[in-house]
């Protein structure tokens, strides 16, 4: 992807894993919404990525699994001189909910519909468990 956008646009021709569910891919520039879909073309789950470097989050939904918090370790911290290591997800997300949820309503124009209604609905039930 060349640019970032203020609103989320969707990445076309996202690499699919043979063996996983099928997947789509929207960006902005500071949001990441991977969605990814049953055989039956249901909403099987979720990954909302949000801020970067030491800041970045994401919140993770997935039918059978629920929610999971993490924060993402992007591999810089090994030493002067190493090579950089792969991004990956550890515990310790700590996401503002109720901000990340006005974010992503301010930049959902261009996702589909029940896609947007899914990720709202779901992320008004994080913030309802955390009360």
């Amino acid at each position: 992807m060349t640019g970032r956008y203020d609103t989320l646009r969707e990445v076309p021709e996202v690499r699919q894993v043979p063996g996983e569910e099928r997947r789509r891919w929207f960006v902005s520039r500071d949001l990441d919404l991977l969605v990814w879909f049953s055989d039956n073309d249901e909403i099987y789950g979720f990954q909302l990525c949000s801020g970067e470097g030491e800041s970045e989050e994401a919140l993770t939904w997935m039918a059978d699994r629920g929610f999971l918090l993490s924060r993402v370790d992007d591999g810089e911290g090994v030493g002067a001189g190493k090579p950089k290591k792969t991004p990956m997800l550890v515990e310790g997300g700590k996401t503002d909910v109720a901000g990340l949820t006005t974010k992503f309503e301010a930049q959902c124009a261009a996702v589909p519909g029940e896609i947007a209604d899914c990720v709202v609905t779901r992320l008004g039930e994080v913030d309802e468990g955390r009360r």
